[in-house]
């Protein structure tokens, strides 16, 4: 993402053997490698955007009529603020994605590359003492096939492609972990004095309660330095859930197709697929009591079932980076993962999904959080920014922002997100450079980011 907005600072640049008046629009066709950057912003000294004409060209300051708004302040100091911000903004290439199945090794390879290259952790631990794990990106198959166990009707499998790490929690949210956030604690099984229930999962617990406790526990560690102002606490979307729990496998279960209560905690009379009956404890266990997946994370199947952030719908949402928020007729429903510890060995599969209304309690019912990067990080706020410092000059002009055509350019074009880029064309109307869907006109689009291999893509 921080190679996508250097870009739009640098696009601009003249071309070094050209004399004429370059074109904003030619220069935002096509995104420049990260070796030309620092080269390409220097020759951007000496020009002005020209914001009279329709296009947005750059003229040489000198021959200017007008007040110039400069395409880079010509002093010292902004210069060398500009190519900090290009040595800041500039990343390295983004690893590979994970293609399932792959195995512990592959994680372990794939963790350590996404931490050095987001500079994080590969575990994390929150101003609570919530541990939670690095998931690095990946491709898998959501859902489940002709050969499942159990109701399948709603589990059809689609293609899934999860292009952004995530941490997840290693373990279900804590009743003493919900208690500090949240200033209470109305889990079932708080009432049981023969045990030492504050490692016990919470549950009782509304899906509204279980999105409040992130955004909760979010503010807390935004105060307490833990995370930065782009980074949230949330609930995992079903296909995080779902990837996470699976790590990598192809299989009912991240056992195997067989499951027993040895393994995680159901109604051990009722195993899955002919494995042994085991115990059955008739209550939730302490979070962590059962082997880990792949990913570090204990308790995936049975203890209790966790709410997931999608509003459930029949058919699984495939695609990239899939998620539910909105089904047309009905009152929502959320979806369910996981299995519990009344459920059997069925219910605890990696595919089976249920729902239940947001307000519903049940004492089978918790949650584990999400921390991630900002779906909706303020991006274009930060071009509007580097534009402000470092193309119009630290406000010396108190139009300069209104003015800037590359601002212009990305308010007109309604984007959020560099992702918002990949569908789009570059069109030009009366009043300058416009976005517009690729699927309008296909034989006269000019992307905005190339989809052919032979173009440098933003990470």
């Amino acid at each position: 993402m921080h190679y996508t907005l250097i870009c739009a600072v640098c696009l601009i640049a003249p071309d070094a053997h050209s004399t004429d008046s370059p074109n904003l629009l030619t220069y935002l066709q096509s995104f420049l490698s990260p070796s030309r950057i620092l080269e390409d912003s220097a020759r951007l000294e000496g020009w002005c955007i020209d914001v009279s004409v329709a296009d947005a060209t750059l003229t040489k300051c000198d021959s200017m009529q007008a007040p110039c708004v400069p395409a880079v302040d010509c002093t010292e100091q902004r210069s060398k603020t500009l190519h900090r911000l290009v040595s800041m903004f500039t990343t390295p290439k983004a690893p590979e994605l994970l293609a399932a199945p792959f195995s512990a090794k592959d994680v372990q390879r794939a963790q350590r590359a996404w931490g050095q290259y987001l500079g994080k952790p590969i575990e994390f631990k929150s101003s609570i003492g919530l541990r939670m794990n690095l998931i690095p990106p990946g491709k898998f198959l959501m859902g489940s096939g002709p050969d499942a166990v159990g109701p399948v009707d709603n589990e059809k499998p689609v293609e899934v492609t999860l292009t952004k790490p995530f941490y997840i929690g290693q373990l279900e949210v804590t009743q003493e972990q919900y208690a500090k956030v949240t200033g209470e604690n109305n889990s079932h099984f708080a009432q049981l004095l023969i045990w030492d229930i504050r490692k016990f999962p919470v549950e009782c617990v509304p899906w509204d309660d279980a999105i409040n406790f992130c955004q909760e526990l979010t503010k807390l560690d935004r105060l307490a330095g833990v995370i930065s102002e782009d980074w949230e606490y949330t609930l995992p979307t079903e296909a995080q859930w779902e990837y996470a729990c699976r790590a990598g496998t192809t299989t009912e279960t991240h056992f195997g197709n067989k499951l027993s209560s040895k393994d995680a905690n159901f109604d051990g009379n009722d195993p899955l697929n002919g494995a042994g009956v085991g115990p059955y404890l008739k209550r939730p266990e302490k979070v962590g009591s059962y082997p880990a997946n792949a990913f570090g994370l204990h308790d995936m199947h049975g203890n209790v079932a966790e709410w997931c952030l999608d509003i459930y719908q029949k058919e699984l949402p495939g695609g990239v980076d899939p998620i539910v928020d909105s089904v047309e007729g009905t009152e929502p429903e959320f979806v369910i993962k996981g299995g519990h510890w009344y459920g059997d060995g069925r219910q605890c599969r990696s595919a089976r999904r249920f729902s239940y209304a947001p307000e519903r309690l049940g004492m089978f019912y918790g949650f584990r959080v999400v921390l991630q990067q900002k779906a909706s990080v303020a991006w274009v706020q930060l071009v509007g920014w580097l534009l402000a410092t470092t193309t119009c000059g630290l406000s010396r002009h108190s139009d300069c922002r209104s003015r800037s055509p590359l601002i212009a350019l990305l308010r007109r074009g309604g984007l959020h997100r560099p992702s918002d880029l990949l569908p789009k064309c570059l069109t030009s109307d009366p009043a300058g450079p416009t976005f517009d869907d690729s699927r309008r006109s296909p034989d006269a689009c000019h992307p905005v980011i190339g989809l052919n291999r032979g173009r440098t893509r933003p990470t």
